[in-house]
Formats: C-alpha cells, sequence, structure tokens
C-alpha cells in the first residue's frame, strides 16, 4: 500500500494540513466562500457531498471551526432569527379540555426531522390554533364553531386568547425554512445564508466517524444552547440537531439520550423566556412531534427521570403536549389497562378521506411521519 502513495501529494496534504491548522479562520472563510459560489449549482449537492467529505478527514481543529462558523446562526449574525417583532394578531386556541385532539404539527415536525429539503403532502391535518382576525371555517376543529372570529368579537368561552407570536415563528415554516426551497435564478438570487450554513453543517456530520460523532453533545452544549432565546432560533437549533440522531444513535445511545434531555432544557428555557414576556410559543405542536419522533424512535422512558422535574416548568399548553414523555402506568392497577403496542389506527376522518392509516403509540397518534420510519430518512 504504501508503494502506491505518491511522495509529492503526500507532501502537499501535509503542508496543506500545516497551513489549515496555523491559519485556521482564513482556511474556514476561504473554503465556506468557493463553496457558497457554487450553492446555486444544480450540482451544489455533490459539491456539499465533497465538502463533508473532506471536512472528515481534515485536522478536527479546522472541522470545529466550520462547525463554529455555522453556529454564528444563533447570534445577532443572522437578523431572520434574532427578529422579536411581534405578529399583528393574537393567537387563539381552544381552551384545554374541551375535546380530545389530535396535534397539527406533523408536517412542519417532518422539516425538522430530515436532513434534507423535501416536500410532503399530509391531508386533513386540523388546524387548532388560528389568528383572531382569520375566519373560523365551519368544518375546522370537529365543527365545534362556526363562523369567523375577528379582533372585534368577543371570544366564545372555549376558545383563549394566547397573545402575540413573533413574527419570525409564525412565518418560519414559510420565509425562514420553507418546507419547499424553490431554486434560486440561475446565478441572479443566492441561496440564503442560513440555509447555506444548515446545508453545510448537514454535510459535515453526514461523514463523521465514531469520533466525531461523539462531539454532538459537547458542540450543541457550546455553542448553540446558550444562544437560544426566541422560538425561531430553537426551531433552527432542532433542523440541526435532530437529523444527526439516527446515525449517533447507532454507535452512541448513551449521547442520544444527552442531547435528547438537552432538547428538552433548550425547550423550557425558551419557553420560560417567552413567558417572561408575554409572548406565546407558536409551534408547540410541530415540537411535541419530534419529541414524540425522537421517544418513539430512539430513547423510549431512558431519559424520563432527567426530564420530568422540567414538566411544571412549562406552561399549561405546552406542558399539555408533552403528557406522552412520561411512561405509561403499569398494569394491573385498578383502573389502568395494560399499555398497548403501537398499533395502525384510522380515525374517522381518515376513514372518510381515504388518508393512510397513523400508529397510535400510547395513546397519542403518530404524525412525524406517515408510518415510522418510512419517509423519516435520518443519516
Amino acid at each position: 500500500l504504501e508503494e502506491n502513495v505518491s511522495v509529492q501529494a503526500a507532501g502537499v496534504y501535509s503542508v496543506a494540513c500545516e497551513i489549515m491548522v496555523l491559519m485556521v479562520p482564513e482556511t474556514v472563510h476561504a473554503f465556506t466562500e468557493c463553496l457558497r459560489i457554487r450553492s446555486n449549482d444544480a450540482d451544489f449537492g455533490n459539491w456539499l457531498n465533497v465538502a463533508g467529505i473532506l471536512v472528515s478527514v481534515l485536522p478536527p481543529l479546522f472541522r470545529l471551526s466550520i462547525l463554529k462558523s455555522v453556529c454564528k446562526l444563533f447570534t445577532n449574525d443572522e437578523p431572520c432569527l434574532a427578529d422579536t417583532t411581534l405578529y399583528p394578531h393574537d393567537l387563539v386556541t381552544l381552551v384545554s379540555g374541551v375535546f380530545q385532539h389530535p396535534n397539527e404539527g406533523g408536517l412542519a415536525a417532518r422539516n425538522l426531522l430530515l436532513h434534507g429539503f423535501r416536500s410532503a403532502r399530509f391531508a386533513g391535518l386540523p388546524d387548532l390554533t388560528f389568528f383572531r382576525a382569520d375566519p373560523l371555517l365551519p368544518n375546522e376543529a370537529d365543527n365545534v364553531c362556526t363562523g369567523a372570529v375577528t379582533h372585534l368579537d368577543p371570544l366564545p368561552s372555549y376558545l383563549e386568547s394566547l397573545g402575540r407570536p413573533h413574527a419570525a415563528a409564525v412565518e418560519f415554516f414559510d420565509r425562514i425554512l420553507p418546507l419547499e426551497l424553490l431554486p434560486a435564478s440561475s446565478g441572479k438570487t443566492s441561496m440564503p445564508l442560513h440555509i447555506f450554513k444548515a446545508s453545510l453543517w448537514h454535510a459535515v456530520w453526514s461523514h463523521a466517524n465514531s469520533t466525531q460523532l461523539m462531539t454532538l453533545p459537547s458542540v450543541f452544549s457550546n455553542y448553540i444552547f446558550d444562544h437560544l432565546d426566541n422560538e425561531a432560533r430553537l426551531l433552527m437549533a432542532f433542523f440541526l440537531i435532530a437529523p444527526v440522531l439516527g446515525t449517533l444513535n447507532l454507535e452512541f445511545q448513551t449521547r442520544v439520550h444527552q442531547v435528547t434531555e438537552m432538547l428538552y432544557k433548550a425547550v423550557t428555557k425558551v419557553d420560560q423566556k417567552l413567558a417572561g414576556m408575554g409572548v406565546p410559543l407558536y409551534h408547540v405542536n410541530t415540537l411535541a412531534d419530534v419529541f414524540y419522533h425522537i421517544k418513539y424512535m430512539y430513547v423510549g422512558n431512558a431519559v424520563h427521570e432527567q426530564v420530568r422535574p422540567l414538566l411544571p416548568l412549562l406552561r399549561p399548553r405546552l406542558h399539555g403536549a408533552l403528557k406522552f414523555i412520561l411512561p405509561p402506568l403499569p398494569s394491573g392497577i385498578p383502573g389502568n389497562p395494560a399499555p398497548t403496542p403501537p398499533q395502525e389506527h384510522l380515525s374517522q376522518q381518515q376513514q372518510h378521506s381515504g388518508a393512510p392509516p397513523q400508529p397510535v403509540f400510547e395513546g397519542r397518534l403518530y404524525r412525524a411521519a406517515i408510518k415510522p420510519p418510512l419517509g423519516v430518512e435520518d443519516y
């Protein structure tokens, strides 16, 4: 094997690595700018693939610098995630306990779980939170109410106003991280910087070896967690972290538990921060769907003891959406049915619409994927 190695190539590689170590910021800047020039090309995915492979064999200091440059998304360097402008209308929802309803965050949750930007279609997902100026159609909310609820109308007893969320959170999956990214006009419109950085992040982690995968908890803790102070940044953090859990789970389940615990703490931190400002968390069901996917696919009840103390710190709407993290009550106790394994379930709406069956796990409809793990392509 050594006879096939070019001495000249080995020397060039050695010198290049030495330069990268001595001039890390300059090298990272040149590397990312070279890649960004190609971000509008049709073969940009191939460029990302090569970049991820290259970073995996370069000195660790270079790889860490690449990741740190991506994490600047969570500072004021990225204005679209730092924007705290309030949405012009109050968010209205059904009063807790009016009736049992499925969550409506499945489509957005898939976008946080998938590492690529692929479209998805879900039919019949009810929208049980809406803005006060928006009409409430007769067929919404299982016909609980009809007519329109405008900013001039008093709210009926079964509805409550949550306040005005951040506009960046409301528009996150339309403007910041759209479910379908339209290709840029050839050379005229460049890919948004935050999308480019997120793509580079996923390219780096998709080619990470075992030693590099082990660093995910520390990277999240040291360079992302402390900057999470609004919902848009929280959603972006989920988009960066959640897709890596599949590969990490194959090698280091304990690290998956650590990351999951930190994600719960991040949600708690942001919810408390917004509560102090009187701002509601908009994507409650989307976040709940992602956590449900993580529990269903990876951790089960392994983080129960670490997460249980966080539940009382959450506001009622988020607390109610995350009740599924608690393990089912043991069977054999009077009044407690034996836990049932996941099974396919057709709701009344699905029976009429012909929608694909969705599994039930611990009494909750699983909507992060049509039927896990089908369609959820972790690394």
